[in-house]
């Protein structure tokens, strides 16, 4: 970063480690400077809202994950941790809708099943959020290098 500190993969890189070490400010404060570049990624705007959550800073993650959005429509990790923010603001139409949308573009992790579940639970769609959280813990299992039955 000292070469060229405009290097928005080598600064995504740096943000997450220091978010990682607990300094979420230092991430911050590296990627907002660079969130206008002309080749700013995805990656910048998730590692910049997550370290502004991880920071506690809700209402300034939610507007810089839709500024994201705006450059990278129906991103799923951007919607996901959009909604996970939308959760935590107490805005949980925003985060249903957010993480709907972010499944049906093929994401899937077990945070956006949480906001997705959590959205529909804090509704009062407590039916509707367990049987998301019921459909998407069904993983098949994975064949263990020691089970030679499975392995096979």
């Amino acid at each position: 970063l000292e070469l060229n500190p405009n290097a928005i993969e080598t600064a995504v890189e740096y943000a997450a480690l220091q978010s990682k070490a607990g300094n979420p400010d230092l991430a911050i404060e590296r990627l907002s400077k660079l969130k206008d570049a002309p080749d700013a990624s995805t990656g910048l705007f998730h590692a910049l809202g997550e370290a502004m959550m991880q920071k506690g800073d809700i209402e300034q993650a939610i507007p810089t994950l839709e500024k994201g959005l705006e450059r990278f429509p129906k991103e799923p990790k951007l919607l996901s941790l959009l909604a996970q923010a939308q959760n935590q603001s107490g805005d949980f139409v925003s985060a249903e809708l957010n993480a709907k949308q972010a499944l049906e573009i093929g994401g899937s992790n077990d945070q956006l099943v949480m906001a997705l579940s959590t959205a529909l639970l804090r509704q009062g769609k407590r039916e509707e959020g367990l049987a998301v959280r019921q459909k998407h813990s069904q993983k098949p299992d994975s064949p263990a290098a020691n089970d030679d039955e499975l392995y096979r």
